[in-house]
């Protein structure tokens, strides 16, 4: 069921978000202004992908009494999301470059 809910774009713009405010982790208002938007449980299941990938530190999600909840003033950066965020985010903007130079040298 998990594997449904999983998705690729979220977990970019949950890196991408987190690169932001990298070192530090995101307030909880801060959170809910990128994320309100987006079921609880999809988020838990995509962060927990994250830190199986190393990507987000592994506090993020805690548990009590075997149910899951998000951290959010444990949710940062590992070294290697950092890395992983950086080069999609540069590969975005060189992407967008290419795309708007190309537009603006065709004839009119």
């Amino acid at each position: 069921m998990g594997d449904k809910l999983l998705s690729v774009k979220l977990q970019k713009d949950i890196l991408r978000a987190l690169s932001i405010f990298h070192p530090r982790p995101m307030t909880a208002k801060q959170y809910l202004s990128c994320f309100d938007d987006v079921n609880e449980f999809v988020m838990l299941i995509n962060i927990s992908e994250l830190i199986r990938r190393d990507l987000i530190h592994p506090e993020a999600i805690r548990y009590c009494d075997d149910e899951p909840f998000l951290c959010v003033g444990r949710l940062r950066l590992q070294a290697k999301g950092l890395e992983v965020a950086t080069r999609e985010y540069h590969h975005g903007a060189v992407k967008q470059l290419q795309s708007d130079l190309s537009r603006n040298s065709q004839p009119h």
